[in-house]
């Protein structure tokens, strides 16, 4: 690790994210809006790999998402809903592998603002979603600009526990949830709801099996994000 990086800068944010949670949870919408944005990310992107079309993307002010997909294949249709659901951990490990092992968080918070600017301004056209996006692009573009490696690397792990925690969260309420309560008003299949119906499985199976690879996920990440370079004797 860098030397000028305290490596205690990560249980730093591991306790800011858990304070959070525990005594500010008014506060945690807002990296919930994030984890959402990783969660239907995860379906658009998967989507337009398998040459799916992904044609709304919503992210709603009580914290809530959507995406609109046209797709006839149930295979490709229960990868993309998975997909969903395994997002958050995988933005998760990106930034913890970029900003604590690397001690790269410039860059892995200036990718983040790139992606959440370009899905502002070509993925979707649903104005709260582009308030979203663009202002916490510019907040985590001009942090990585601006601000000192200590702030960036604080921010930049925060961000990554957030994920992680909030995905996780998720995984053990919503992935057990039949159905899905949108901001909208809308009453849908949740995500393990759709996979039950496609698979015939039950919604506590595909539940418990969601969140063992997101737990999993998360190990993998704390793993891998390990800092690399310290001296060894």
């Amino acid at each position: 690790m860098s030397p000028h990086i305290n490596p205690l800068i990560f249980w730093l944010a591991s306790a800011i994210s858990l304070a959070l949670h525990v005594w500010t949870p008014s506060l945690v919408i807002f990296t919930q809006y994030l984890s959402t944005f990783a969660h239907e990310a995860g379906h658009c992107v998967t989507a337009e790999a398998l040459s799916v079309d992904c044609t709304s993307f919503k992210v709603f002010p009580n914290g809530s998402g959507m995406v609109t997909v046209r797709v006839n294949d149930q295979t490709k249709d229960i990868l993309i809903t998975a997909a969903g659901l395994l997002a958050p951990p995988v933005f998760a490990m990106f930034m913890l592998i970029l900003s604590r092992a690397f001690n790269a968080s410039a860059f892995a918070l200036l990718l983040l603002a790139v992606t959440l600017a370009v899905t502002a301004m070509v993925v979707t056209n649903h104005q709260f979603t582009r308030m979203i996006a663009f202002g916490f692009a510019i907040i985590f573009g001009l942090t990585a600009l601006i601000a000192n490696d200590h702030v960036r690397s604080l921010i930049s792990m925060l961000i990554a526990v957030e994920f992680g925690v909030n995905g996780l969260l998720s995984s053990f309420s919503y992935g057990f949830a039949g159905e899905a309560h949108i901001g909208n008003g809308q009453v849908l299949l949740s995500d393990t709801g759709q996979m039950a119906a496609a698979t015939g499985a039950s919604v506590f199976v595909i539940g418990s099996i969601l969140a063992a690879i997101n737990l999993l996920m998360l190990y993998l990440a704390l793993s891998l994000s390990t800092p690399i370079g310290r001296e060894r004797r």
